[in-house]
Order: C-alpha cells, then sequence, then structure tokens
C-alpha cells in the first residue's frame, strides 16, 4: 500500500506524496504535467499510452538533489525542457526531523516536498532527480 499504491485517494492518506495531473508522453515515456512545461519520467516499459491522462505520484524519500562535482546545484533552469530530467524546484521550508530534513519546495506551480540528508536555505533553487522506477502512475481505474 505504501509503496503502490492503488488509487489516488491511497497515495494521498498513506505517507506524503506529490500528486500531479498530467499526460502520458512517449519518446521518451514522461508524464507531461497539466498546465507546466515540466515533465516527470517513467521507465520506458510503462504500460500506458500516448495521451493518456494519469496521476504521478513520488514520494519525498525518492527525490533527490543533484549537485556538480564541486558540491553545487546543477542548472537552475533544470526541469525546463524535455530534455532535462531534472526538477527546477524552490525551498519555501525546511523542518528538522532528526536524522534528515524535510524541505517543502515550489515546483511548476505545485507543492513538492523533499526528505534531504541537508539543510537547505529557504529560497534556495534545487535541481532535483527522481529514477523512473520512483514515479508511481495512478490511473482511474486504480492500474
Amino acid at each position: 500500500v505504501y509503496r503502490e499504491p492503488a488509487s489516488r485517494f491511497v497515495a494521498s492518506f498513506v505517507g506524503d506524496n506529490t500528486l500531479v495531473d498530467g499526460t502520458v508522453e512517449t519518446d521518451p515515456l514522461r508524464v507531461a504535467v497539466a498546465g507546466t512545461d515540466a515533465m516527470l519520467p517513467l521507465l520506458p516499459d510503462a504500460d500506458l499510452t500516448a495521451g493518456e491522462t494519469v496521476t504521478a505520484a513520488v514520494r519525498p524519500e525518492h527525490l533527490r538533489v543533484v549537485r556538480d562535482g564541486n558540491g553545487g546545484e546543477t542548472a537552475a533552469a533544470a526541469g525546463t525542457t524535455s530534455d532535462d530530467p531534472t526538477l527546477a524546484a524552490t525551498v519555501e521550508s525546511v523542518e528538522c526531523l532528526g536524522e534528515a530534513y524535510r524541505l517543502h519546495c515550489a515546483w511548476a506551480g505545485r507543492d513538492l516536498l523533499v526528505r534531504a540528508d541537508e539543510r537547505a536555505p529557504v529560497g534556495e533553487s534545487l535541481a532535483l532527480a527522481v529514477d523512473p522506477a520512483d514515479v508511481r502512475v495512478l490511473r482511474g481505474d486504480g492500474r
């Protein structure tokens, strides 16, 4: 139930999830987030059809801050093109969880939760990555 919720309701009820509606695009397979230029990557062998309307769910622990070789974040414009697999987000607030931090971020006009090992300053722009295997696609029929 936690790792593979069967519906939007279950995904919103069990743990924290970022839920976004969008349309499936192919080549590469991804979800185009409704009303934005943002994309979420999907596994290439997922059983989805181009143009299909879905809800994508991503857990905070599956997002990671992408750093360059010098320890800094990658390009600030990350996630703005279909060729860039990262998501550009801005930190709005930070909660200390003891062993980690919960970053409340703004991404593509939506709220996005990120569980991070390091604190990030409020207002900082982050490049985030998510493995396509960690993007759960929810359909209206519960598949």
